[in-house]
């Protein structure tokens, strides 16, 4: 998320508010939950969407009003349905249940759930485990949605361990653990995030309200975990999702995720922003990394050695070079108009559309990395919503090991690397 302002005053009210949130009913309350007139929560419905956000950092000031949205929203639930919403701000993190009979009206009427109450690291398997073990248990349904909501950086591997020099590289989330707006702190690795959700129901649809989760590395990684992916490319706008309007979608009688990411897109489809939006049919991944074997290989050598000048890419890792936190985003439908054929070009394109129903981006997005303030044009023919990372060799001279880590994914395995190369621990 780029931190930038919306409402001024609003913001400002949310910063005060989630700094003295604190968790305020004990374990003994459950399970009559306190916002909606004591109703019994152990009971199955039909939908649960489980909102994590992982807001202690940078971001803190966004929450309030982005739960602000999703009650303005809650009309939209039925009787069966039930937004679950995990935040771990500026206080120790809290649960709060929103159901159509939800009394509160804004942020200063919650009344939260303590249930995680103390000091949690929310950007780890862990707590992850520990959220999803007791939504499913406590707010079973015969469907689930998950909202992951927080900085993200897509695959590259989290590798914070008290080193300053590695805060900056994230997969999702950052915890600083000191209830700050720092930036410097744990994050979650996308294999470890799968290997929680793998254990629980699969979801209908995730949505990653954070920058740069729609890569094909992340997509395979969650191939098993949901039917579908909503994210960005790129980055998004700091306010994120915005939630009056995406909360009615999410909540259909008929699920449809293309319109969780149109409610999404259309609202930023006017502002100076912008926004790039995809949805992923994770049915079809494991047919398209397959297909994706045979490209990369029959075009490696190309791939590793031609001029990426003119791709389209979301971050511009030689505006930083060997001092980069990120690597380039290179958008997968430019990197393959630069190697294929026009005949296999096309081929791609179609097996493409079945992996990504729903690819949807105004003319720019605003991008405030590598280097503050830049508005970048979108080039339509290169654009198909999804980045793949190529291991060019001038990775190898970053410290951060960038082409190491990227041996160690599931995608990198499956599609770029065979049993005769080097072996990958």
């Amino acid at each position: 998320m780029l931190p930038f302002k919306r409402h001024a005053v609003l913001y400002l009210l949310a910063v005060v508010l989630l700094t003295m949130l604190s968790a305020c009913h004990d374990d003994n309350d459950f399970p009559n939950d306190p916002n909606d007139g004591g109703e019994v929560a152990d009971m199955t419905v039909a939908r649960t969407v489980l909102v994590y956000m992982v807001a202690e950092n940078s971001l803190s000031s966004f929450g309030a009003s982005d739960i602000n949205e999703m009650l303005a929203a809650k009309s939209s639930l039925t009787p069966n349905d039930r937004l679950v919403i995990y935040c771990d701000g500026l206080k120790d993190p809290w649960l709060f249940v929103v159901t159509k009979k939800t009394k509160a009206q804004s942020y200063l009427d919650i009344s939260p759930i303590s249930i995680f109450s103390g000091e949690r690291n929310s950007a780890s398997a862990e707590t992850f485990d520990d959220v999803l073990s007791y939504v499913t248990t406590h707010y079973a349904a015969d469907e689930y949605g998950l909202v992951m909501w927080s900085h993200a950086s897509g695959w590259i591997p989290s590798t914070y361990a008290g080193d300053a020099a590695a805060a900056p590289r994230r997969s999702f989330g950052i915890d600083n653990g000191q209830n700050t707006t720092s930036n410097t702190g744990n994050q979650m690795d996308i294999a470890d995030m799968a290997a929680v959700l793998r254990r629980y129901p699969k979801m209908e649809f995730i949505l990653f309200d954070c920058c740069f989760m729609q890569c094909v590395e992340v997509a395979y990684e969650l191939k098993d975990c949901a039917k579908y992916l909503i994210a960005s490319p790129a980055e998004i706008p700091g306010p994120g999702a915005p939630y009056t309007q995406v909360v009615p979608p999410m909540f259909a009688d008929v699920l449809n995720p293309a319109d969780i990411a149109q409610a999404y897109f259309r609202y930023y489809e006017n502002d100076a922003y912008g926004s790039l939006l995809s949805v992923v049919d994770c049915s079809q991944m494991e047919a398209f990394a397959a297909y994706m074997h045979d490209v990369v290989q029959e075009h490696r050598l190309q791939l590793l050695g031609m001029d990426y000048t003119e791709v389209l890419d979301y971050y511009r890792y030689d505006l930083r070079g060997n001092t980069a936190s990120f690597t380039d985003y290179y958008d997968m439908q430019g990197l393959m108009q630069h190697v294929l054929s026009d005949e296999q070009f096309a081929e791609w394109k179609e097996a493409c559309a079945q992996v990504l129903p729903t690819q949807l981006h105004t003319p720019y997005w605003y991008s405030n990395v590598p280097l503050s303030g830049r508005t970048y044009m979108v080039d339509d023919e290169q654009y198909c919503g999804m980045s793949m990372f190529v291991p060019l060799a001038k990775y190898d001279s970053n410290s951060y090991r960038f082409n190491d880590g990227y041996r160690k994914t599931s995608w990198a395995q499956r599609v770029w690397y065979d049993a005769e190369d080097d072996v990958i621990e």
